[in-house]
């Protein structure tokens, strides 16, 4: 089980396919990152003041450089603190 503390959310990255002008779609692989990610709240720290967890499953953005991938067990997590979490999308 792996718990975010000390303000941190655990979210995983939802899938964003890109267009290129003549509308093209284009693989994940061969773009840039984005400077802004859309993300799913997956658990909240207990000591977030923002988020809690009826905030489960939300959208969220943030900034890109901001979510933290950690590997643990041959598992990759990412995390963000909750004071870079700019929007929730409903």
């Amino acid at each position: 089980m792996f718990l975010p503390i000390n303000k941190h959310i655990l979210v995983s990255k939802t899938a964003q396919e890109e267009k290129t002008s003549s509308g093209v779609l284009l693989p994940e692989s061969s773009t840039q990152e984005p400077a802004y990610q859309s993300l799913k709240i997956e658990k909240v720290s207990f000591d977030c003041e923002k988020f809690n967890n009826h905030d489960l499953n939300a959208q969220v953005i943030a900034p890109s450089n901001m979510v933290i991938e950690v590997e643990h067990g041959g598992e990759k997590f990412f995390l963000v603190q909750e004071n870079y979490i700019l929007a929730m999308v409903k």
